[in-house]
């Protein structure tokens, strides 16, 4: 009992127009059921009962609570879960209002792939190395480049540094989408559908956080 009333108050005072500064994974979200009861669970419990990869989950929500100064967008969490290959819907686009995730395809680098399996197994911060790089970025100002409409991505883990000055940016590409048995490759780009790229870059530009996670690679320049 005490639990749901203090997660009435909570969704009172964020209702309210105030600004949630709790830990993320106990950011209060209310479910309707029925006509009269109201349930109120977790934002964690929310998204967990999705199928995203917990592990990345908890690691991007205690980076987001020790950085919230960063991030300016609050209201969605992106993850490319790098252990899946790239014919699964691998990014998760999360709503941190309400908990709903999407899956959308998504390219890695060429370098990430020198075989093209269509599994990313090497990760690197390096110039000219055409592969993807893990870690934690800001998706930033969006602009307009070879790809259409794109977003700017800054790396802030040691491991994508140096995404700024690499061109690793958020775009959309012809080479990715549904029922292909791998995705076309990018030089370093987390490249989504062209359908997905304008309504993805609205929501998620203005410095909300993405996470590029592998379980087995440790973070690292």
């Amino acid at each position: 009992m005490a639990r749901i009333l203090l997660g009435l108050i909570f969704l009172f005072i964020v209702g309210c127009g105030e600004v949630y500064l709790g830990p993320l994974r106990d950011k209060p979200i209310r479910n309707s059921e029925g006509d009269t009861n109201v349930k109120v669970i977790t934002l964690w419990e929310t998204i967990t009962s999705q199928p995203v990869p917990e592990p990345a989950v908890d690691q991007a929500f205690k980076f987001f609570d020790e950085n919230r100064g960063l991030i300016r967008n609050q209201n969605w969490l992106s993850i490319i879960d790098f252990n899946q290959h790239s014919s699964q819907p691998r990014l998760y686009v999360i709503n941190l209002n309400d908990g709903n995730v999407d899956q959308l395809f998504v390219a890695h680098g060429s370098g990430s792939d020198p075989n093209d399996t269509g599994s990313a197994q090497q990760f690197s911060n390096i110039f000219e190395s055409y592969m993807s790089s893990l870690g934690f970025y800001l998706i930033n100002e969006s602009y307009i480049g070879k790809w259409g409409l794109s977003a700017r991505l800054d790396g802030l883990s040691d491991s994508n540094s140096n995404a700024r000055e690499r061109a690793i940016v958020l775009h959309g590409a012809d080479y990715v989408g549904p029922g292909r048995d791998r995705q076309g490759m990018s030089q370093g780009c987390p490249a989504v559908e062209l359908r997905w790229i304008e309504p993805l870059i609205q929501r998620l530009r203005g410095r909300s956080l993405l996470y590029a996670y592998h379980s087995q690679v440790d973070l690292r320049p």
